[in-house]
């Protein structure tokens, strides 16, 4: 069963009022971007808003306190092939950092499962377990603040499945700041566990974890009836040679 697939990624931060984030969306049919936000010291500065190319994202989930600062992860269907940008609008110029993310063959009626999420101030309880089908993949946020050094990549575990890392990002404007992006395809459709942990720990940490849904595109022609005839809709992707013969 086919299931969503990497598109492009990329990332940005500042120390102001709403860095924007770029990037180049390739050719994919029912595409999806998904947008993570991380923004410092949030009793002074928190995110008010976020604006992408085509419209407003939504967030899904909940907001996450990773120490002083908080997380969010928003999505925006079937962005525009070409320049794609999001820009959060910060209350207070403060540190932050937007990561974007973009998938290809994502349903455009229901994206995603339900967020499983969870926040911690060390490295404990990270984990998260998401029920995934033969046509989803698990995918992962996470996220790790530590103030003296910059922190190990996060170590993921999860038994039968394989694993990409979408995305990884160390930096941050100022302090030191840990992201990854993976996901996950399971080899059978059970729940699948997304355990990140953080050598030597961290002062806080946070772990977004959902499923994302197959979304087929029509691969070919629909028939139907009219008073004159038959009438042959062809979608979007070509019939790879196939011949069609229609007898009245």
């Amino acid at each position: 069963m086919p299931r969503p697939t990497y598109n492009t990624s990329g990332a940005n931060g500042a120390t102001s009022t709403g860095v924007t984030t770029t990037v180049t969306v390739g050719a994919g049919n029912n595409r999806c971007a998904y947008i993570l936000v991380f923004n410092r010291d949030a009793g002074v500065g928190d995110v008010t808003s976020i604006s992408c190319t085509g419209g407003t994202p939504t967030q899904i989930g909940s907001t996450q306190t990773v120490g002083n600062g908080k997380a969010r992860v928003y999505r925006f269907l079937n962005p525009a092939v070409g320049s794609f940008s999001a820009t959060p609008t910060i209350s207070g110029s403060r540190e932050h950092r937007v990561i974007i993310l973009v998938l290809n063959d994502v349903n455009q009626i229901t994206p995603d499962g339900t967020v499983s999420q969870v926040e911690a101030g060390s490295n404990a309880g990270l984990s998260r377990t998401v029920n995934i089908t033969d046509s989803q993949i698990l995918l992962a946020f996470a996220m790790c603040e530590d103030g003296a050094s910059q922190p190990t990549p996060p170590s993921f575990t999860a038994a039968g499945t394989a694993v990409q890392t979408l995305y990884e990002d160390g930096k941050e404007p100022v302090s030191s700041r840990y992201f990854s992006v993976v996901s996950l395809t399971p080899t059978t459709g059970t729940p699948v566990t997304a355990a990140f942990t953080y050598a030597g720990g961290a002062d806080s940490s946070a772990t977004f974890a959902f499923s994302v849904n197959y979304g087929a595109s029509e691969t070919g022609p629909r028939i139907s009836m009219q008073q004159t005839g038959v009438r042959i809709i062809v979608g979007p992707n070509s019939f790879n040679g196939s011949r069609i013969t229609i007898t009245r």
